[in-house]
């Protein structure tokens, strides 16, 4: 049996993903109308998860039904229902499009996961959304656009292997400094303080583990 590494989350935005964006050895859990697209797709998921407000149709059995008077979206229940599972590489699809709300408070979830120590992405229709902190290297090709958006304010940022290059500067969200970098070979982004939104744009599928 094929152990899956990688969990993708199916979310009830606009449609901005394709059959292609998911492997086969993905664990899949659909929040709500995120099954859907699956069933669309002949995809079969492991896990559904919701409340079911933009959901019509036949439930799996072991469906895990929510209260729709609750904290959480559905997106959030999935999310923790990846993380109680184990997984430390989650991709969100169909999570941006639809309503800016949805999207800020699915980036949120990206800075969640971040705090647990788990990679989490948001693929869009034309680009990558991440969280970064401390060292890392950025996945993107050279001449992708790359912007950086600091969760309050970012110190001691370093940027290498772009066309805009920084060294141990403060980022503040109300500055718009980390807008529309470019990379080159090699990209890398250090944080000593904080953490940032990156923004890859070049739409392009990220099936398996990409760390």
């Amino acid at each position: 049996m094929t152990q899956k590494r990688r969990c993708v989350i199916i979310c009830a935005g606009e449609c901005d993903f394709s059959r292609a964006d998911i492997s086969e050895t993905d664990f899949i859990i659909c929040a709500d109308g995120g099954l859907h697209y699956a069933l669309e797709m002949a995809i079969i998921p492991d896990v559904v998860i919701g409340d079911f407000d933009s959901f019509s149709g036949d439930l799996p059995k072991d469906a895990i039904i929510l209260d729709r008077h609750k904290d959480d979206t559905d997106a959030e229940a999935a999310l923790k229902e990846a993380l109680q599972r184990g997984f430390s590489d989650i991709v969100f699809l169909a999570a941006a499009g639809g309503r800016i709300d949805h999207l800020l408070g699915n980036i949120g979830l990206l800075f969640f996961a971040r705090q647990k120590g788990v990679c989490a992405k948001m693929l869009t229709a034309d680009c990558v959304i991440s969280v970064v902190s401390g060292c890392e290297k950025i996945d993107a090709a050279a001449g992708d656009t790359v912007s950086f958006i600091p969760i309050g304010e970012a110190h001691g940022v370093t940027l290498r292997g772009f066309e805009y290059l920084t060294d141990n500067a403060d980022f503040s969200f109300s500055k718009t400094l980390g807008i529309s970098n470019v990379a080159h070979d090699n990209p890398s982004v250090s944080i000593e303080q904080g953490a940032m939104i990156c923004v890859v744009g070049g739409r392009r599928s990220i099936t398996g583990n990409n760390g």
